[in-house]
């Protein structure tokens, strides 16, 4: 590392005043890009991750996460943080499953916008919460005191 050349005050002067010199503004994306890096710092280190282990609308038992279509009923399964969780999203958004083992919470459903709904998990681990019409779409769960959180799924296009 080097010294700065501040042997005599005209120096250190010009240093300050390009140090405060006025510079170009930062651009806004920088500055959202900065914002979500920050917001990692609160991300909760007891999240457990439950993995989508079947998916209804993928061929033949593939598990085409970003992509799908399926008309009706989709069958959802996901395993992970010592849960199992089982979902049904009909074409009216409707999320009806149940969370094993058994306990009671709360269910929200995430979008990368944020919380699209939220909803109660009673005690024999049922929940039912509304969904977008499409897009990204992940479950968010607080069962027997335990965050766990879905991978995230597309629910395409739907009505």
């Amino acid at each position: 590392m080097t010294q700065p050349p501040w042997d005599d005050d005209p120096a250190l002067v010009a240093d300050l005043r390009e140090a405060l010199a006025p510079r170009e503004a930062l651009p806004p994306d920088f500055a959202a890009a900065a914002r979500a890096a920050f917001a990692w710092r609160t991300v909760d280190e007891e999240l457990f991750l439950a993995e989508l282990s079947f998916d209804s609308s993928a061929p033949h038992g593939a598990l085409a996460i970003r992509a799908g279509t399926a008309a009706g009923a989709r069958l959802l399964v996901f395993d992970g943080g010592g849960y199992r969780i089982d979902a049904e999203i009909d074409d009216d958004g409707d999320a009806v499953g149940q969370v094993s083992p058994a306990s009671g919470g709360t269910v929200s459903c995430q979008t990368p916008d944020g919380t699209f709904a939220e909803a109660p998990i009673d005690e024999a681990g049922c929940f039912s919460v509304r969904t977008p019409a499409a897009g990204a779409v992940r479950l968010r769960l607080r069962a027997g005191g335990r965050p766990v959180s879905t991978d995230w799924i597309n629910l395409g296009r739907r009505r």
